[in-house]
This record gives structure tokens, sequence and C-alpha cells, in this order.
């Protein structure tokens, strides 16, 4: 049969099995598909060589396109968050509660925003963790935000733990001197 090509068999159809004639755009459709398979290959070192080739020439093209797109990405941000602000939130909430390594790199980046200069943070995050009482005047912590990282402001290399109040007034280093002495 001289079309054999462009028959395709569509199935049984009590004993007797039907053909259908293939449309152009889908005979065309099936020699591309089969000519890309046939040289994938030697189409992607083309396209290394291309890219290889015209770098700058891309790189302004994606500029462009970038460019041309980044208001309307913009402004599509921006509404997306105003319209999703409470999911957003909660989203945020649960990441926050659920992620311990989340608030430890925020506690670190915090320390370092400051000044406190230590060699190892990670260590220093864990000491932080477990210490209870104030270096100074032995209170007690009751919550997270009566913890103070005490560090001295001209180096920023790490001193103390202490509590809000030994860390407002400098009267702590008098008394961790008589303490040294003892």
């Amino acid at each position: 049969m001289v079309y054999s090509d462009k028959i395709v068999s569509v199935g049984d159809f009590f004993g007797i099995e039907l053909f259908v004639l293939k449309t152009g755009k889908e005979r065309m459709a099936d020699y591309d598909r089969l000519r890309r398979e046939k040289n994938k290959e030697k189409l992607k070192e083309q396209g290394k060589i291309y890219r290889k080739n015209n770098k700058e020439k891309i790189r302004e093209q994606r500029k462009i396109i970038y460019y041309a797109n980044i208001e309307k990405m913009a402004e599509k941000n921006k509404k997306y968050k105003t319209e999703n602000k409470e999911i957003l939130a909660e989203k945020r909430k649960i990441y926050e509660e659920n992620s311990p390594k989340h608030k430890k790199t925020k506690k670190i980046l915090d320390w370092k925003y400051k000044g406190l200069i230590h060699d190892d943070y990670s260590k220093l995050y864990d000491d932080y963790l477990k210490c209870t009482q104030c270096d100074v005047c032995e209170k007690e912590f009751k919550t997270r935000q009566d913890k103070c990282m005490d560090h001295d402001h001209l180096n920023g290399l790490f001193r103390h733990f202490l509590c809000q109040s030994c860390n407002n007034h400098d009267h702590w280093k008098k008394v961790l001197k008589s303490k040294e002495t003892k």
C-alpha cells in the first residue's frame, strides 16, 4: 500500500478492523518528533555551542525580558500578598513554630547584626538555650526576652548571658570581679 504511513488503525469494531487517514498536521508532528529523537544529542550539542558563543547576546535578551516584566511581576506579587495576607501569615507562623533551624538561624543573624563576634555560633546558641539564670545576679530567666547576650561593644566579643536588668546597667562588672577574687 502506498499510503500506509497515512493510515492509522483505530481498533476492532465487531470483528472488522477500522482504519483512519492521518491529517497532514498529524504526519508532520510525527515526523518532527522522530527527527528530534533521532538528532537529540546533535541538537543538544548545537545548543551548547550556541550558548557558549553568544553569552552576551543571551544575557542582553534575558535582561530585556526581565526588565520588561519586572513591573508586571511586582504588581502581581503585591496583589497576591494583599489578597492572601492571612494565609501567608498563617503559613509563616506554622513554619517558624515547627522549624528550630529557622529559629536558630534567625537568632544567630540577629546577634551578628548587633555586633556579637564568636568563633562557634552553633555552640554559643546551644549554651544560650541551656542557660537558665543570669551569670551575674543568678536570677532565673522567666522568658526568653529576659535572657540577653552581653558582648563588648569595642571588639564585639561575647562576654556573658545576662538578665535585662544586668545588661542595662554596668554594675555587673564589679560583681563579677568580686566573685573572681573570692
